[in-house]
């Protein structure tokens, strides 16, 4: 099964029968709400290679051995064995263990993949070490102990010996390195957003963008709902994002064979069926392209647009949904549930969902 294949079936567990109004806040999409239902987390295997900076050292060896008589002669133009016994010692170069954090990696997926490619990690010492870590990062909030979210995706070169504190320091850093390049405080406050929702809503938008193109819409969608409910606290409009409800899962132990239409009815900090706004924490590592999404949400359809036209009131045109709707994984968005129930139709005849 190809990559993209894998990743569209993640899909078919979303449109699951609408759940009863008296389990849910309500006020959501119909069945086929937004999102991937993301069945399990991808296997991510980290790409970790051994570089060695030269081929072998040259060490020259001490000469130690006892002075010779004095021979009689002329002197030797040769120089003696004790004149070129100045020894060099050269150090071999020190191996470095390639490491890659994939974005949509969750810490969990981190520290295990950590500690298959480094000896002097394991798991457990990864937890500890990015717990204690999390607290030099630019983002986290008061009462938020979580480290998800705080590490930067990228390559890693680490030294064989090193710690589990020096690895997490080194990822929480360069994601600090990154809020700072892209001004995430400045342009989430222009949002109305901390920095540290703006990373859990592009991590979302990580989870959920299967094409980079989706990644902008996708954040307007979740926007566009937090607007109504920030607006309208007394009739939510959930974010309903599948892979926010699969990543509850997880960290709750909730058994992984459930099916989606009764997971999506068990609460938690990051069921967003439930939840009236954005989950507790973020869901996974976010890219700088989902960080610049969740800073630049794409502009509502203008009037003219087709999803616009039919509405009675055109200009009043706001993208409310999306469900996935091509082969390659593209989206298809809508601004009324009646034009996301058609494109969830059509996703069925096209067998993409």
């Amino acid at each position: 099964m190809t990559t993209i294949e894998s990743r569209l079936r993640r899909h078919i567990d979303a449109i699951a029968p609408p759940v009863e109004p008296d389990t849910v806040v309500d006020g959501s999409a119909p069945n086929g709400g937004p999102g991937r239902d993301r069945t399990r987390w991808p296997l991510r295997v980290a790409a970790t290679t051994l570089l060695v900076a030269g081929l072998a050292a040259t060490v020259a060896l001490l000469v130690d051995r006892p002075a010779s008589a004095p021979v009689a002669g002329p002197p030797s133009t040769t120089p003696s064995a004790d004149t070129t016994a100045a020894t060099t010692m050269s150090t071999a170069p020190v191996a470095t263990i390639r490491f890659m954090v994939d974005a949509g990696d969750t810490v969990e997926q981190i520290g295990e993949q950590l500690a298959d490619s480094v000896d002097t990690i394991g798991a457990a010492d990864f937890g500890r070490s990015v717990e204690q870590a999390a607290s030099e990062s630019d983002f986290v909030v008061d009462g938020t102990s979580s480290p998800e979210g705080l590490l930067a995706p990228g390559t890693y070169d680490i030294a064989p010996d090193a710690s589990a504190t020096d690895v997490v320091t080194q990822m929480v850093h360069r994601m600090n390195a990154i809020g700072e390049q892209s001004d995430i405080a400045t342009r989430g406050a222009a949002l109305g957003r901390s920095p540290y929702e703006i990373l859990i809503i592009a991590s979302m938008i990580e989870q959920e963008a299967l094409v980079a193109g989706d990644r902008a819409r996708i954040s307007r969608v979740i926007h566009n709902r937090l607007f109504v409910t920030a607006n309208d606290p007394e009739e939510p409009f959930s974010l309903q994002i599948d892979s926010a409800v699969l990543y509850g899962r997880s960290q709750e132990d909730i058994d992984p064979d459930l099916p989606f239409s009764q997971l999506r009815t068990i609460p938690t900090d990051w069921n967003t069926y439930l939840l009236p706004g954005l989950p507790r924490t973020p869901i996974a590592v976010p890219s700088r392209e989902s960080i610049e999404a969740a800073l630049e949400p794409a502009p509502n359809p203008t009037p003219d647009d087709p999803i616009c036209r039919d509405l009675s009131e055109p200009k009043d045109c706001f993208l409310f949904f999306y469900v996935i709707a091509e082969e390659d994984g593209a989206m298809a968005f809508a601004a009324t549930a009646e034009q996301h129930e058609s494109n969830v139709e059509r996703a069925r005849l096209l067998g993409v969902i």
